[in-house]
């Protein structure tokens, strides 16, 4: 964790497009860059306390082709994997004065990937062989002809992932009626169309009033992609919420998305990051 979550601050996420030096407020860095680069080196906090803990992720699904390189400040050494080279792929990475001021890393991310071609057809069946001829007086009994094996087709190509959007929400108040405290954010379907996959990961902050909190991502124009999410808080309650679902299958075009919430009672302050991809067909 971000040395101020010991001292009572609240987790702290922040999106990042290019090299740069971690800070001990900061609890997880998103690394969003475009699909041509550029490499990112993120060069770990010079004035670290024991304990200090900070995650990288790479955000775009790009760190296949252009890696995201962690390395020490001066007069620290770093142990374990030092590089994202896997699409959304994640290091944790800690600090400890008792081993010599070392961070030590650990992996905890996956890798994106496209939807799987289609199965080739069979190939047809060989033709049966000619009846054989018999000696005089007996019909003669042909063999049968062996039957052919056909190729299997070749597999269909990989879907391609797409970064579209990251929508950013950073100490928005809600109470009643519903806000929209992420969006509406515009995105483009491409040709051939496809579908968008979001990730919605949300720090609220509930205030003396306890309540109810229902949030709801609508894509397009008011169409709700799920049944709205309700979470029962007690008065000043932290909750961290974290949540992954898909849109369906969409035509290429123009469109967008946002996220609401409403407090059944009193207000609730909410901070969080929504990141939308499309998977194209």
């Amino acid at each position: 964790m971000g040395r101020n979550r010991l001292l009572g601050a609240p987790y702290e996420q922040q999106v990042v497009t290019a090299s740069f030096t971690t800070e001990p407020q900061v609890d997880r860095y998103i690394v969003v860059t475009p699909a041509g680069g550029p490499n990112v080196t993120v060069t770990l906090d010079p004035n670290a306390f024991n304990g200090d803990q900070v995650s990288i992720i790479d955000g775009a699904g790009n760190a296949a082709a252009h890696n995201i390189t962690i390395v020490p400040s001066a007069g620290q050494t770093l142990d374990g994997p030092s590089v994202i080279s896997a699409d959304f792929g994640e290091l944790e990475i800690t600090f400890s004065f008792g081993v010599g001021n070392v961070w030590l890393a650990s992996a905890s991310g996956g890798s994106g990937a496209g939807t799987t071609g289609a199965t080739g057809s069979t190939g047809a069946t060989g033709a049966s062989g000619a009846t054989g001829a018999g000696t005089t007086g007996a019909t003669g009994v042909g063999t049968t002809g062996a039957t052919g094996v056909g190729t299997t087709g070749a597999t269909g190509a990989t879907g391609t992932t797409v970064l579209v959007q990251t929508g950013w929400a950073d100490a928005n108040a809600v109470s009643t009626p519903a806000v929209d405290f992420i969006g509406p954010i515009a995105l483009t379907v491409p040709a051939g169309g496809g579908e968008v996959i979001y990730h919605l990961d949300l720090l609220v902050i509930k205030d003396g009033t306890p309540g109810t909190l229902a949030v709801q991502l609508t894509h397009g124009i008011n169409v709700p992609l799920y049944s709205p999410a309700a979470y029962t808080m007690a008065a000043a309650q932290q909750l961290s919420v974290s949540l992954s679902f898909k849109s369906g299958a969409l035509s290429a075009g123009a469109d967008s998305f946002s996220v609401s919430a409403t407090c059944s009672a009193g207000a609730a302050t909410i901070r969080g990051t929504l990141l939308a991809e499309i998977v194209t067909n």
